[in-house]
């Protein structure tokens, strides 16, 4: 696969599950498809400060989260042997 149907791919699976998590919560009481509909639509908008927010949110993670990938896929890789 070439490098833009990796992104295309990656953009359709994050697509469902931003659909799935707004459609299981929709009429939930603590309101969090309206904060994710609020969110979507900071993001279309391309608010400042949402956009800021966002990048602040990433650069603390990121890290964190390839860390936590690299644990579960030598999880996997040890489990399949």
């Amino acid at each position: 696969m070439n490098e833009h149907s990796e992104i295309t791919k990656e953009r359709d699976q994050y697509r469902q599950v931003y659909d799935f998590m707004h459609l299981k919560f929709y009429n939930n009481t603590d309101s969090y498809s309206a904060l994710m509909s609020e969110f979507l639509k900071l993001a279309k908008n391309k608010d400042p400060e949402f956009l800021s927010n966002l990048k602040l949110l990433r650069k603390k993670h990121t890290k964190d989260l390839k860390i936590k990938n690299a644990k579960e896929h030598l999880k996997a890789l040890e489990n399949d042997n």
